[in-house]
């Protein structure tokens, strides 16, 4: 199953997919993924051209006599145990959206009253992991730059990877000092492409891509773990 950011899923279709129950939080443990349905909405949008990661601040399970649920201790011990943190919130018609994956920064454990008897209920604080390529293409031809950015594509839509663009950025003019003193002026015309959590794969196959002469690529990597934290709403 493909999960795109922002995509607006059935839970019933996700939880067979990962073979989880209908719990709020729940553990596939052959998949190494905890499934975090949220009950309200969780404000916050995830895209390749935030500067910043989000943080988010989202209920855990009841825990009975203080006594960790697995769900709960799952997304607390996520990093060790590498598990993906995947959350949704709710959508109209019965739906949910995709935020994205997630990843443990810190809890902190409320006392709670039951009629049943005292327990815990945490309060886990998630940052957004999501890793994105930035591949850039420059020409001095028009032509070339588009036929570079369609040859790109080919391989972002045989890998099946969740992108954005390639857009049109404005050209940038620039000149340059002839060998016989005149001054001679240049166009570079650029465009730009986003992929989402590229397969190294993918990555390889675009760092070693043929395009056409003329035309200069870079390729831009970078993660969670090099972006600042900007804090979201809780939930």
């Amino acid at each position: 199953m493909i999960l795109r950011l922002n995509q607006l899923v059935n839970r019933t279709n996700v939880q067979k997919h990962y073979r989880s129950d209908g719990s709020r939080i729940t553990v596939s443990k052959k998949r190494k993924v905890v499934l975090i349905w949220s009950s309200e909405a969780v404000g916050v949008r995830v895209d390749p051209f935030a500067r910043k990661r989000q943080v988010v601040q989202i209920e855990g399970a009841f825990n009975p006599g203080g006594e960790w649920t697995s769900g709960n201790s799952a997304i607390r011990d996520q990093a060790d145990e590498g598990y993906d943190i995947l959350l949704f919130e709710p959508a109209p018609s019965d739906t949910f959206r995709f935020l994205g994956r997630f990843g443990y920064l810190s809890h902190e454990e409320m006392d709670i009253q039951r009629p049943g008897g005292r327990g815990t209920r945490p309060v886990f604080r998630l940052s957004t992991v999501e890793s994105w390529l930035e591949l850039s293409l420059k020409s001095a031809d028009q032509t070339l730059v588009d036929s570079a950015a369609r040859a790109v594509t080919k391989v972002v839509t045989q890998y099946q990877a969740e992108s954005w663009g390639p857009i049109p950025l404005p050209s940038k003019k620039g000149q340059y000092k002839s060998k016989d003193e005149t001054m001679v002026d240049t166009v570079k015309h650029r465009r730009r492409l986003w992929l989402r959590d590229p397969q190294p794969a993918m990555i390889a196959e675009l760092s070693g891509i043929t395009l056409p002469g003329g035309v200069d690529v870079e390729l831009k990597q970078s993660g969670a773990t090099a972006l600042e934290t900007e804090a979201a709403p809780a939930s």
